[in-house]
């Protein structure tokens, strides 16, 4: 139900914006921060928190992320993200905001536990408790990256700015290396829908970069 309503609010968003296309020129001098510390999304802190570092060269970048998750598979994960911006970049006409849209690949590595607790609403008893089980991954999509600076001059490169990111992808998680036990299977049946090895991938950070 969680993804649903990211997706929701995805498609809303991007509704309002190709209302707003006519007011996006094709921007030739785009800027380039070499390095943006991103906050994970700051309106799913209740179940997950997190963030990491981007550094970027040119139209390639790559970001080192950590995250706790706190829902009904708590655990870690750390991840590498690698994103491949476009060549085009676009400017509001009357506002200092620009956009790029990048295309990523990133490989994760995690631990999940299970606590029904946190799913009593769906059914799940009070009570049943896993321990942490490792995981891996790999996910891969489409994103756009909007952005502006605190002080808006000439020379766009030198700037501190601020940013916010949407990511939309397909994701792919495996026990395989820390295989679940059969007893547990049903656990981990919602851990492919609604928790980190969630098939349906939408994220949205914030940030700061320079």
């Amino acid at each position: 139900m969680k993804k649903l309503y990211s997706v929701l609010i995805l498609l809303l968003l991007a509704t309002a914006a190709n209302a707003q296309f006519r007011m996006w020129e094709r921007f030739y001098t785009s800027r380039h921060p070499r390095t943006g510390i991103t906050i994970a999304n700051p309106l799913g802190s209740m179940t997950k928190s997190g963030g990491g570092v981007e550094h970027r060269l040119g139209n390639f970048s790559y970001m080192a992320g950590y995250y706790t998750y706190r829902g009904a598979y708590p655990g870690l994960m750390t991840d590498l993200d690698l994103r491949f911006y476009k060549r085009k970049c676009w400017k509001h006409r009357t506002k200092p905001w620009m956009y790029q849209d990048f295309y990523y690949f990133r490989s994760f590595v995690g631990i999940a536990g299970f606590n029904s607790d946190k799913l009593t609403f769906m059914g799940y008893d009070k009570g049943d408790y896993w321990y942490e089980k490792g995981y891996v991954g790999s996910a891969a999509g489409w994103g756009r990256r909007y952005s502006t600076v605190f002080n808006h001059g000439s020379d766009l490169s030198r700037k501190i700015g601020v940013f916010g990111a949407i990511k939309v992808g397909g994701r792919y998680t495996s026990f395989a290396l820390d295989p679940i036990e059969p007893e547990a299977r049903q656990y981990y049946r919602l851990f492919y829908t609604t928790g980190p090895g969630s098939i349906l991938e939408v994220n949205m950070s914030v940030g700061i970069e320079y």
